[in-house]
């Protein structure tokens, strides 16, 4: 198989679903994106942070919302925020940047959680229609990404999920496609293997090196 079915994106990239997303930037707003989410059938995310965070921190929070709200299988974005939180929304805004709506909303400025829900089902509504005009085309697998994640070490994953899933990776990457494996922690002790399978003896001695380390 060297294509499939999927949505080609503004900026190049291609997503195999395509979702509108319901983005909180503070764990106060939740409870509105959650209800936003359940009356549109659009994907919440949710998390516990977004205020009083170290400047550390709070870079990784952006930098994951972010890096969800650009993800190919989003056709549109919604962003909800309550008001007085660290994350602003127009930054998260300007982070996200082009290629998709990306809309926003302030539960204060909207005069409270009610009035906020139903402002944001009418914005999510209004994006529906324009997620439904995609279309699924004809792309080369070279665009598919797969992420990899152990499901527990059982003596099924070892005798026949992992290496079922490890043909259909290799096929995968034969046809030019990537595979991100998690977990690598879950190597030591095979990382020879890999090595020996590796590109390059580049390739092989970072791997070994970070096995090490």
């Amino acid at each position: 198989m060297s294509s499939l079915q999927a949505f080609p994106r503004a900026d190049g990239s291609v997503g195999i679903r395509n979702i509108v997303l319901v983005v909180s930037t503070v764990t106060c707003a939740n409870t509105v994106v959650n209800h936003i989410a359940w009356k549109t059938g659009a994907v919440p995310l949710t998390h516990e942070r977004g205020c009083v965070e170290g400047e550390q921190s709070f870079r990784r929070t952006m930098l994951a919302l972010t890096t969800f709200a650009k993800h190919p299988n989003v056709s549109g974005v919604l962003i909800v925020g309550l008001g007085c939180e660290q994350i602003r929304t127009l930054d998260l805004q300007v982070a996200i940047g082009g290629g998709k709506p990306v809309h926003a909303i302030l539960i204060q400025e909207e005069g409270g959680s009610r009035k906020a829900v139903a402002r944001g089902i009418a914005m999510v509504e209004a994006m529906l229609p324009l997620a439904e005009q995609c279309r699924r085309q004809p792309v080369s697998v070279s665009h598919l990404k797969i992420g990899l994640e152990c499901g527990g070490s059982d003596s099924f994953s070892g005798s026949s999920a992992n290496p079922a899933l490890g043909r259909a990776i290799d096929l995968l990457i034969k046809n030019g496609g990537t595979a991100v494996l998690t977990e690598p922690t879950e190597l030591l002790g095979v990382e020879g293997a890999l090595a020996r399978r590796a590109r390059s003896p580049e390739v092989a001695q970072k791997l070994i090196d970070v096995m090490h380390w």
